[in-house]
């Protein structure tokens, strides 16, 4: 829409849009669903800001600024009052073009006069706006409400109950009131609004007097305010037209009486609340912007709510005004906001100013402290100088940063570098270049668990020499927990190591010793056996078979094999294959073997349940323990005699039993214990028993490995042990086996020798030893075995390459003269790639492992191996072959 604009009409506008302000938000959205740009345009009556406009322009604006979307909103002032024929179209063109210009998507508007133009010109000057009427009066409401435009919502008046509210404090805190003065025009809208005072007024009992002012001008309102009453008040109703149809504005009508009148004046009307004016009850400007802002919300958000809403009231007065006319803030209603109170600082600040003065006080004290403490910090940072100084370990303090901030003389004389070097630099430069990634004091002192343990580092000097450095570091924390640095304190033990280190390798090689004089002990031992069964079959004279003397001789080199298999398990962790032991017959089996050795001043006492459930267990490992604890038992008896208890129960545990060496869990155990009347040990000695090398006999009556070994088999059973001692007195050792839970039958021995028959399958046998050979040859052509022998590892290949087809296995020694087993096996496979093979060596297979990754079919045995073991092994090699190349039967 365009309209005519002239100098004539430039001026008018400017006379009649006395303030125009225009804010703009660019905010993200109001909800989820509100993405299109929302206008909103706020319309008051004039630019004459009154208390209530203020408060409630920034009120509504807050809402504004905090909630969220692309919104902006617009306010218009304009000077309505009294506009009629072309000026007033002139106004209603004005809008059309703010509208057609910036299209307002809700259009509110504030009080009466803005809500009966909205009401009248809304529809022509902004037709596809939504509305909401704020305060509008009772008559505009009706019409609003009778006309059903759903896009029309109303903020409704209270100013019935503002009128009533304000003449009931005006009675119950103005002192000895006789009189009210109530002033009003003659408008309809005024009228109605006299109509609520003079109900209320009828419906009381008072002696007060009241006394209406009605549609009277200016100058007879003037003139009848001289001869007011004593003892009088003044309510200012709505004034904006007089009998004669004369226009005004309130607060013009309101300032004359301030001029004149001798009463206190007091308003229900926020237009009329100037400066000058006590006060009353007028809309909650706060409650009346929320609940705007609640309309605008569901408006733009297309939610349903009521055609009418309410808002709350709220009592508001002049502390200026209240103290000029003598009224006591005490009469007036609770939650009475009162404005223009004059406050000394006191009354202002009280809680600021007793938190200065409160400061103030501290911080005299804190100068007197800190004078006090002055004299004591110096004598302490003297003293710890001092202290540090005299330290010979070099000690550093680190920042946050790892930066050194201090240090003694011992630090600068250990790097090489004087101290202003030193400071500044970052502790981890100091250390030797591989260790540095990432390292420092700080970050090395928390990283351990207990940062009360030296660590040893590699740090570097300045000549570019290595040393070995303990270093025992700290954070320095404050009592607030701030961390404020490190504290080190390196110590160079490059000398101490280096001492350690011969000291060590005396110690082994003193072990070393003990151990081959006490290995030597356990194989003669063995080797007596073995020659004493030996010579007494060769001179027996008795036809009888020498097969049980034989037997004896074998059960001597089981041993040997264990022994030196027992030394390989302390040397190394060995995969054990456990199976059902009755505990009970190896204990009997094996003490009979022990009882010839057995002195004859000492007693062997057995107590055995027989009724036990088996235990999870290496059969030659268990004997291994029981001849290890009865022959550490005996040795431990003089010469005058003493007593060995050797003893099986079954035991329940309910709980958990803390013993000497670990911890007992519920459940069912066997419980074999050894005990003696013997020498004992004391406790340094008692602690010490199962380490390794640890002995307190002569190397001559050395056991071996010793209780080192013993208590690695216990362990590698799961069992637990447990040692009590007394010097002099003797020990007992009891070992807890867990007994299995479930029924599970013991597994029969391997199958004897006798049942396996070699069918005349053709084995390749190479061992460079003669003696070794020629046994085997025999034994296994005798169970059924077709054997070609070699003692030189060329000729044996020399043969396999010209008779390629003829072989079914490879039985060959691994340590020969010029070749090795693994070597052979390839050579012979260049001609018989899928001839499985079986190596025999003394040494641990893990020496083997990187050496056969490419090689198929190959089973590893150790060295000595009985027939029935190599037996046994060479059936399973060639049955597991023979599943694996089966031939495919004719379809």
């Amino acid at each position: 829409m365009q309209f005519p604009l002239t100098l004539k009409s430039c001026t008018y506008y400017a006379a009649i849009f006395l303030f125009i302000s225009t804010f703009s938000f660019s905010l993200p959205a109001l909800s989820q669903a509100t993405v299109q740009q929302e206008h909103i345009l706020v319309l008051y009556d004039s630019a004459a800001l009154t208390p209530w406009k203020n408060s409630y322009s920034d009120a509504l604006l807050s809402n504004l600024a905090g909630m969220q979307g692309p919104l902006s909103n617009s306010i218009i002032y304009y000077e309505y009052l009294g506009l009629q024929g072309p000026r007033s179209d002139e106004l209603i063109a004005y809008l059309k073009y703010k509208q057609q210009v910036s299209p307002a998507s809700i259009v509110i508007s504030t009080l009466t006069l803005t809500a009966n133009l909205l009401f009248d010109e809304g529809d022509s000057i902004y037709p596809q706006a939504k509305k909401l009427y704020v305060l509008p009066s009772q008559q505009t409401q009706d019409a609003v409400v009778a006309k059903g435009d759903p896009n029309s919502k109303i903020l409704q008046s209270i100013y019935g109950r503002s009128i009533r509210k304000t003449l009931e404090v005006m009675e119950q805190s103005v002192p000895m009131l006789e009189n009210i003065y109530i002033i009003s025009g003659q408008s309809n809208l005024e009228l109605e609004f006299l109509k609520v005072a003079q109900g209320y007024l009828a419906n009381r009992q008072s002696v007060i007097e009241t006394h209406f002012l009605t549609g009277l001008t200016p100058a007879e309102i003037l003139s009848e305010v001289t001869e007011f009453k004593a003892n009088s008040a003044i309510m200012v109703m709505m004034y904006q037209e007089d009998r004669l149809g004369h226009r005004y504005k309130t607060t013009d009508i309101t300032s004359r009486l301030l001029n004149l009148a001798s009463a206190p004046i007091f308003t229900p009307f926020d237009v009329a609340y100037i400066d000058g004016v006590i006060g009353g009850n007028f809309n909650n400007t706060q409650a009346t912007a929320d609940a705007t802002w609640d309309i605008i919300k569901a408006m733009t958000e297309n939610q349903p709510i009521d055609t009418v809403s309410t808002t709350d009231s709220q009592y508001i007065f002049d502390q200026q005004q209240l103290q000029r006319w003598g009224i006591d803030e005490t009469l007036l209603p609770a939650g009475s906001l009162v404005l223009n109170r004059n406050l000394n600082f006191i009354e202002l600040y009280p809680r600021e100013l007793f938190t200065l003065i409160i400061a103030l006080v501290a911080l005299i004290a804190l100068i007197m402290h800190l004078k006090i403490k002055e004299g004591i910090l110096k004598r302490q940072k003297t003293l710890f100088e001092s202290v540090i100084s005299s330290i010979s370990d070099a000690i550093l303090l680190t920042d946050t940063d790892d930066k050194i901030f201090a240090l003694n003389s011992s630090a600068a004389t250990l790097f090489g570098l004087s101290s202003s070097q030193l400071l500044g630099l970052k502790s981890n430069t100091l250390l030797h270049q591989d260790t540095q990634i990432n390292d420092s004091l700080l970050i090395a002192s928390t990283a351990s668990p207990d940062d009360s343990k030296p660590r040893l580092s590699i740090y570097t000097k300045s000549n570019g020499s290595n040393f070995y450095g303990e270093t025992l570091s700290k954070e320095i924390i404050t009592e607030d927990g701030e961390v404020l640095g490190n504290f080190a304190l390196i110590r160079d033990v490059s000398k101490r190591l280096s001492e350690e280190e011969e000291h060590r390798q005396g110690q082994k090689m003193e072990a070393l010793g003990n151990l081959a004089g006490g290995i030597a002990h356990d194989f003669n031992n063995i080797l007596g056996v073995i020659i004493g069964y030996t010579e007494l079959s060769l001179v027996e004279k008795t036809p009888q078979s020498p097969r049980a003397n034989l037997k004896s001789i074998l059960k001597a080199t089981s041993r040997a094999k264990s022994l030196i298999n027992q030394i390989m398990t302390f040397s190394r962790d060995s995969k054990i294959d456990q199976k059902p032991i009755d505990l009970a017959k190896t204990l009997n089996e094996t003490l009979k073997m022990i009882r010839v050795s057995i002195p004859n001043h000492t007693k062997l006492i057995t107590n055995i349940e027989r009724h036990g459930k088996p235990i999870f267990g290496v059969k030659i490992q268990i004997q291994q323990i029981i001849m290890n604890l009865t022959t550490n038992a005996y040795q431990a008896i003089p010469d005058t005699g003493g007593i060995i208890e050797v003893s099986l129960t079954r035991l329940f545990c309910k709980a958990d039993t803390h013993l000497s060496h670990g911890v007992l869990i519920p459940g069912n155990y066997s419980v074999l214990c050894v005990k003696d009347n013997g020498s004992g040990m004391d406790t340094k000695t008692a602690t010490r028993i199962f380490e390794p090398f640890f002995t307190t006999k002569h190397s001559a009556q050395g056991s071996g490995m010793g209780l080192a070994i013993l208590y690695k088999l216990i362990k590698n059973h799961g069992a637990i042990l447990d040692l009590s001692t007394e010097l002099k007195l003797g020990t007992c050792i009891k070992i807890y086996f867990k007994e299995v839970d479930a029924d599970i039958p013991l597994r029969p021995d391997k199958e004897p020798l006798s049942s396996i028959k070699g069918n005349n399958r053709h084995i390749l046998l190479v061992d460079d030893e003669i003696d070794l050979l020629y046994p085997m040859t025999n034994l296994l052509t005798n169970i059924g075995f077709k054997v070609t022998a070699f003692g030189e590892p060329i000729k044996a290949i020399a043969y396999a390459k010209r008779h390629p087809e003829v072989f079914d296995i490879i039985f060959t020694d691994q340590k020969m003269p010029n070749t090795t087993g693994i070597q052979l096996i390839k050579e012979i496979r260049k001609f018989c790639p899928q001839l499985p093979a079986i190596i025999c060596t003394g040494y641990s297979e893990e020496l083997y492992k990187s050496q056969i990754t490419d090689l198929d079919s190959l089973t590893i045995l150790k060295k000595p191996s009985s027939i029935e073991e190599i037996s046994h092994s060479i059936d399973a090699v060639l049955q597991k072959n023979q599943s694996l190349s089966l031939p495919i039967p004719p379809s």
